[in-house]
C-alpha cells in the first residue's frame, strides 16, 4: 500500500521516482513511498541503482537500503547532471 501521494519537488527527486515507476512497474511514486513496500527487493535495487547511474544519478544499494523513500534517497544521491 502506498503512503499519501507527495509529488517531487525537485528534477532529481522526479528522475529517482521515474526510475522506480518503470522498474517496479507502478503507476506513480510519491516521495514517502517506501521502495520495498512497492515491491522492491534487493535484486530490484542493483537493477535500479544501474538505472539511476546510467542517467547520471549515482546511490549505492546499501544507500537504498538506509534511505527506502525517494525523497530519503535523493537526499544522499549525487546528481551528475544538476547544473552548478
Amino acid at each position: 500500500q502506498q503512503a499519501e501521494y507527495v509529488a517531487p519537488r525537485s528534477e532529481l527527486e522526479a528522475r529517482i521516482a521515474g526510475i522506480w515507476q518503470e522498474v517496479l512497474k507502478v503507476e506513480r511514486v510519491g516521495m514517502q513511498d517506501n521502495f520495498f513496500e512497492l515491491g522492491g527487493d534487493s535484486i530490484i535495487s542493483i537493477q535500479v541503482v544501474s538505472r539511476a547511474r546510467q542517467a547520471g544519478i549515482r546511490f549505492t544499494p546499501k544507500q537504498l537500503f538506509q534511505h527506502q523513500t525517494v525523497q530519503g534517497l535523493a537526499g544522499v544521491a549525487r546528481s551528475e547532471v544538476e547544473s552548478p
